[in-house]
């Protein structure tokens, strides 16, 4: 019987070799989709730094009072009617009233002390340039969620009057109280009571920021010891 096999030319070789190399090559793309998909869809690609599963930021963050020991920056100017010390700032005993708080406990004279008060941006820049005085009652052992930090700060009459066009912007109710304007706005969050409370008098700003801790009559001591009782 005759043979009737067709001799392999190399240029059927050369199809046959560019055949395969396409095949692996659909392979190996098919193998990286595989890999992408898993990858992104059962965990998270790390970042340039290395982090994985960075947590993004709660709409309703916790509420704490950071840091705020007497820390006047340079810019602020001094005024005589402005204690120097806290214990100066008040006439009533608030020790036991708020207690378990106490008056600028040790851990809040950090290097990241400084206004820690009003939550909006403008007004934090306003106090940050004019504070003298900072008292903060807060836990002695660390940071938690009670406590009130007040800033007292020299303004001058074009300082007030920016001040009080800024309040206004934000729609805090304000009214007339002690020969000045008082601006509070009180919120509650995840079961914590927090507000501001500012009062402006003859170039004295009194910023104070409370959370879970509203002791009556608070305001009205520092405005008697700046100003004298009415």
């Amino acid at each position: 019987m005759s043979s009737d096999k067709t001799p392999i030319t190399p240029a059927t070789r050369k199809r046959v070799g560019t055949a395969l190399l396409t095949v692996a090559a659909a392979v190996l793309l098919a193998a990286v989709i595989v890999v992408l998909v898993v990858w992104r869809g059962g965990a998270t690609a790390p970042s340039a730094s290395g982090e994985t599963g960075r947590p993004q930021p709660s709409s309703n963050p916790t509420i704490q009072l950071g840091p705020a020991t007497p820390v006047p920056t340079d810019a602020a100017q001094t005024d005589s009617r402005i204690p120097t010390d806290c214990t100066d700032l008040y006439t009533t005993d608030w020790a036991s009233s708020l207690a378990p708080l106490v008056l600028n406990p040790a851990w809040t004279s950090g290097p990241d002390s400084g206004p820690r008060v009003a939550t909006d941006s403008t007004l934090s820049t306003q106090l940050q340039d004019a504070t003298v005085l900072i008292c903060n009652w807060a836990s002695e052992v660390g940071g938690s969620g009670q406590g009130i930090i007040t800033n007292v700060a020299s303004i001058t009459a074009e300082q007030q009057a920016d001040l009080t066009a800024s309040i206004g912007s934000l729609g805090f109710p304000c009214y007339d109280e002690l020969d000045g304007l008082r601006c509070v706005t009180e919120r509650s969050d995840d079961g914590a009571s927090w507000g501001e409370s500012h009062f402006i008098r003859d170039g004295i700003w009194i910023a104070t920021k409370w959370v879970n801790a509203s002791p009556d009559g608070y305001t009205h001591d520092m405005v008697n010891t700046i100003f004298g009782a009415a």
